[in-house]
């Protein structure tokens, strides 16, 4: 059954960071005991590892590698990539906030996972094992069971607003107390949720017959799709209207369905005059790998899918990756790993977007101190996650754009008065981090206008580079004048100035939200204005990060 099999799995140390798992707490049923050394100092990097301290684990990583222990090479080496990647991943987090469900939704103890939103993110389907007739109160003689020993149920969570407290309770029909159960998905139409039930049988619920009618009905009744029982399925993904379906399954067991390694992404399409579904395809080496692929969902068009994989490059466990179906290349886009704060050290899995908030997605993180247990979190996105490859290409077409940009130099008292301002010099190595300004002296105007002169163009072609670079950022721009004229005339074309600036950048494609314009007229004067020399250099626009 699917959801047992996933336990199984993790009980195995399948979906475990090196397969040990390390318990800050107390143990149920063993006393602590002394380990060896090198095994001892190999929890201690994994539970440095899973709490996302790359740096702390990485350096008794490398030590455990360099004295060559009974600790196979090649894990070592793993786990080093990994630690390296989630250093790397973490300098740059991607423009993404994540929080998680409160504990109405995420119950202490118990597996919640499989999140499904709808209805304006006021309807939640998901899988917990909360409801399980094996679960009840723990006494000295009866201990609560673990997560792995409980039985899945399928949920629902309802709120009336979108800050009103979730209310959940458990979807079940007549035969649901003998089997484990879970949510697999939704149809691309919101009308049925798949459901998986005990011995890898797939069953269907009409979601507008809810709450009066619960039936859970087998899929071949509804969708004319066939599913053996011998297929270990672990999730299933239906989109682009219907004809086209995505299911992870175990690829070395039944119906001979040889794969890359463990559980692969299969694909089948509908025809749309018979209704019959072809023969599951292997979706390749591109995704699949000698590892695991556990969980699929895709967006309406059926073009774009999320994946949790344990076979690619990652930071530790089941991470995240996107990849697009390239229409032109027939083949599938290089997978790309949705990063830090995204992806964890522990296991990352079941990443559902919301059909009708293409910005946001559930997904499913592993606890990093309780065995089998997981919880839920909402990922908002307020930039767009791009590709390893992708970052690349707009770094090096913002090196491109910087390189024409001619900077006049200034004495070395100019220069020294400047520093005190503690500005951040914009170059490759500028961080997008909040608190950050920049001074942009090239960017120059018509006397007593706003409209900028033609030679800061370039200027301005880097910056928007720089911020198509780092998707998330948001900026200010402050416009700033001498202290000749009045002071009202000096505040308005300071700040029509800096809007002449946000225009530029607008026209060329940055969204406005990011974008925030203020001018400060005479304020703030970083040279004298006593000199035609400092009243140039007062004559300024600055650029801050105010928020990611």
């Amino acid at each position: 059954m699917i959801f047992s099999i996933f336990r199984a799995l993790l009980l195995l140390g399948l979906f475990s960071v090196g397969g040990l798992f390390l318990s800050f707490g107390q143990s149920r049923s063993r006393q602590p005991q002394e380990l060896p050394r090198e095994e001892a100092r190999y929890k201690l990097a994994t539970g440095y590892h899973r709490r996302g301290l790359y740096k702390e684990a990485l350096e008794v990583y490398r030590d455990l590698h360099q004295q060559k222990g009974k600790i196979s090479d090649d894990m070592l080496l793993k786990r080093i990539a990994e630690c390296e990647y989630g250093i790397q991943k973490q300098k740059n987090p991607e423009p993404v906030t994540i929080a998680k469900l409160d504990s109405l939704v995420n119950t202490a103890g118990y597996a919640n996972f499989s999140a499904f939103a709808m209805d304006g993110e006021r309807t939640l389907y998901f899988t917990s094992s909360r409801f399980s007739s094996t679960a009840g109160a723990a006494t000295p003689s009866a201990p609560q069971p673990s997560a792995s020993e409980l039985l899945d149920r399928v949920c629902v969570a309802r709120r009336e607003t979108l800050t009103a407290p979730w209310k959940v309770s458990v979807l079940a029909d007549v035969e649901s107390s003998q089997f484990h159960e879970g949510v697999l998905n939704v149809s691309p139409d919101g009308h049925f949720l798949f459901i998986f039930r005990g011995n890898n049988e797939i069953f269907v619920q009409d979601i507008q017959q809810l709450p009066q009618r619960v039936k859970f009905v087998p899929i071949a009744q509804v969708f004319n799709l066939k599913v053996s029982n011998k297929q270990h399925i672990s999730s299933l993904a239906m989109t682009n209207r219907g004809q086209t379906m995505y299911v992870c399954i175990d690829g070395g067991r039944g119906d001979d369905k040889k794969g890359q390694g463990g559980y692969d992404i299969w694909q089948a399409t509908r025809n749309t005059a018979t209704g019959v579904w072809s023969e599951l395809v292997n979706l390749g080496t591109t995704i699949n790998t000698a590892g695991n692929e556990v969980s699929v969902s895709a967006l309406p068009d059926g073009k774009t899918i999320y994946f949790a994989s344990d076979g690619l490059q990652g930071v530790g466990g089941y991470d995240i990756y996107c990849s697009t179906y390239v229409d032109s290349l027939r083949a599938w886009s290089k997978p790309s790993h949705l990063g830090y704060p995204i992806n964890t050290p522990n296991n990352d899995v079941y990443y559902n977007p919301v059909l009708d908030n293409p910005s946001h997605a559930y997904y499913s993180v592993g606890k990093p101190d309780v065995a089998d247990a997981y919880d839920i979190y909402l990922v908002s996105c307020y930039g767009e996650i791009l590709s390893d490859e992708e970052k690349e290409r707009r770094r090096q077409r913002f090196l491109r754009a910087l390189r024409d940009v001619q900077v006049e130099p200034l004495s070395p008292k100019t220069a020294k008065r400047i520093a005190k301002k503690k500005y951040t010099p914009f170059s490759e190595n500028t961080p997008a981090t909040v608190g950050v300004k920049m001074l942009f002296r090239e960017i120059q105007f018509s006397k007593n206008k706003s409209k900028i002169l033609a030679k800061s163009y370039k200027s301005l072609d880097a910056l928007y580079c720089w911020m198509t670079w780092h998707t998330g950022v948001k900026i200010r721009i402050a416009g700033y004048t001498d202290n000749v004229g009045k002071k009202a005339a000096n505040y308005k074309i300071s700040r029509a100035r800096a809007q002449s600036v946000a225009s530029y950048l607008i026209q060329k494609g940055i969204d406005p939200a990011r974008i925030d314009v203020k001018g400060y007229g005479r304020k703030r004067p970083v040279a004298s204005n006593k000199t035609e020399a400092g009243r140039a250099l007062n004559r300024r626009v600055e650029v801050s990060v105010i928020a990611r």
